[in-house]
């Protein structure tokens, strides 16, 4: 339904480059497949506003239903910036499809086992210091929710914006998480940060 539009196979930097020279034509990282969506007849479609560069655009999905589908689909766009409003998206999501109660047991199911987790790390000492890397090169620290999922993992984030901060905060674990990458891509990246001074 979406694919980029430039290949995805490079490195962090190359991915970077080409997101940054995408966006500076002001045109999405992604394109859509309007035939797809008009062969699928979608009831719902979610999409994000949280960030261009993970999802296809909020515009670019409008522009598509408005154009093509008969279906016209139930456009739903997340948007969370904080744990509280991932509980609200997934609620809007199930009354989006009718099934208000299934979202607020999913919500409280989840709830309740990250309680746990936070009952069980709660009396924990010393608490790590934990710094989470969203991107490798270049460097970008994670934001948003994290630093809620850390609190409540039993660490102590560690404050930090470039490489400096980074080496200046000198944390316990490094936690990098590059968006789209999975384990062994991930670990491909790792020079970008162990061939650095400090």
């Amino acid at each position: 339904m979406r694919a980029p539009r430039f290949a995805v196979d490079g490195d962090s930097r190359e991915i970077d480059r080409m997101v940054r020279q995408t966006r500076a034509e002001s045109i999405s990282v992604y394109q859509v497949f309007d035939d797809v969506l008009e062969r699928l007849q979608p009831t719902h479609i979610l999409t994000q506003v949280h960030c261009e560069v993970c999802a296809v655009s909020l515009r670019d999905v409008e522009r598509s239903v408005a154009a093509r589908l008969a279906s016209r689909p139930a456009i739903v766009s997340l948007q969370p910036s904080s744990l509280p409003e991932v509980w609200e998206d997934i609620r809007r999501v199930a009354q989006s499809l009718h099934i208000e109660a299934r979202g607020e047991q999913l919500v409280a199911h989840l709830q309740a086992r990250m309680q746990a987790i936070v009952d069980a790390v709660r009396a924990a000492r010393p608490r790590p210091r934990l710094a989470c890397i969203e991107w490798i090169e270049p460097l970008m620290a994670t934001a948003n929710w994290m630093p809620e999922l850390v609190e409540m993992a039993g660490a102590e984030s560690a404050a930090w914006q470039t490489w400096d901060d980074l080496a200046a905060a000198d944390p316990d674990i490094i936690l990098a998480m590059p968006c789209g990458f999975d384990l062994e891509r991930t670990v491909s990246e790792m020079h970008w940060l162990t061939g650095r001074a400090g």
